[in-house]
């Protein structure tokens, strides 16, 4: 007796739903869904179409669940999706350009990730989903959020918040998206502002518990950009408390952002363990932005090593990590002045402020 096959046009609805259920991070929803597909596919009479969907919808949902791929694609495989991408429907090829940019963009070779956004932003009117759009809006937005460039990052992510907002099923997208407001905010030094965002995020984050730890690091790091450094350690211990909801990256961040809060609290015995941590997960990861940063901040509390404080800047900027290199310049000017070695604050003062400063894009 001949065995029934799945018909193509099932599988093919199922992916869609997967897929709705990854862009709206239902993480429970979508691992079940996940598996049914899996199951479906396998029954399922060949169509190149729906096959190249499959695979590219598994591709985000790892990304989703590890924060990544387990390996890097090489360039054969990508082309070879490409192609394949090319040769079946527009949806198909916005999604390859998608899910390469995101790579890109966890590789944090943002340059990169936004030139192919862009490509990726050029197959947006064929996408059937509104959520599809503002996923993609806030990803770009985060990308030119991390290359200073405040202005297009609020203009994405206020497109991105127009959508989420009319949904609650959308409500953690929602609350990432008031997250990295309140990100450029504090980079803005509109602190009122940042604060009014964090104000009406924090309690609704609790319910996601991912979403929460990050926020708590923000916080941090908005205290820290406020030279209040006893409430940066309260918040950053309360991130690192709750670390399991990390990942690798974000946790390499954090230990790092609460080593240098207590090396300049003058607490060096925790601060110097934290850092070798913070190194150590740095390297491994190959986070070159907190690399540097590392370098910097044993050159300056631990080392009195200006020569390892002068490479991590360099590193800094030959990353072109701006908003980094002006901030930790300013960090060791400030250090200097307390140490009534006013020629070198003057030095490192106007390294801080050696290129121009973003308009105030947040005023009502």
């Amino acid at each position: 007796m001949q065995k029934t096959l799945t018909p193509h046009e099932i599988v093919g609805a199922k992916l869609v739903e997967w897929y709705s259920c990854i862009v709206a991070r239902d993480i429970e929803q979508a691992n079940e869904l996940k598996e049914v597909t899996d199951r479906l596919i396998k029954n399922m009479a060949k169509n190149d179409k729906v096959l190249m969907h499959h695979k590219l919808v598994t591709l985000r949902h790892d990304f989703m669940i590890r924060g990544n791929v387990d390996k890097r694609l090489s360039s054969e495989e990508l082309d070879k999706l490409l192609a394949e991408a090319n040769a079946t429907d527009e949806h198909l090829t916005y999604l390859y350009y998608f899910m390469t940019a995101q790579f890109e963009s966890y590789s944090r070779r943002y340059h990169s990730a936004i030139r192919l956004y862009h490509i990726a932003e050029k197959y947006i009117p064929c996408l059937k989903s509104r959520y599809e759009k503002g996923e993609f809006y806030s990803r770009l937005g985060f990308c030119y959020y991390r290359m200073d460039d405040y202005a297009r990052a609020v203009e994405y992510i206020n497109r991105a918040l127009d959508i989420f907002s009319t949904d609650e099923k959308y409500e953690e997208r929602f609350l990432n998206c008031n997250m990295l407001l309140a990100y450029v905010a504090t980079e803005l030094n509109q602190y009122v502002k940042a604060d009014s965002y964090y104000d009406s995020i924090y309690e609704r984050s609790k319910f996601f518990p991912e979403t929460h730890v990050i926020i708590l690091r923000g916080l941090g790091l908005n205290r820290i950009r406020q030279h209040k450094l006893e409430e940066a350690k309260y918040f950053l211990r309360l991130c690192l408390n709750q670390r399991s909801y990390l990942n690798a990256i974000s946790e390499a961040q954090a230990i790092y952002n609460l080593a240098n809060t207590l090396y300049r609290l003058g607490e060096t015995k925790e601060a110097k363990q934290l850092l070798d941590q913070a190194e150590e997960k740095s390297l491994e990861l190959g986070i070159e932005e907190h690399i540097a940063k590392c370098m910097i901040t044993r050159g300056l509390y631990e080392k009195n090593d200006l020569n390892m404080v002068n490479e991590g800047l360099e590193l800094l900027k030959e990353q072109e990590m701006f908003f980094e290199y002006n901030e930790m310049s300013e960090e060791i000017s400030i250090y200097f002045e307390r140490n009534n070695q006013f020629q070198s604050a003057l030095e490192y003062l106007k390294k801080a402020y050696s290129s121009p400063k973003n308009l105030n894009l947040l005023e009502d």
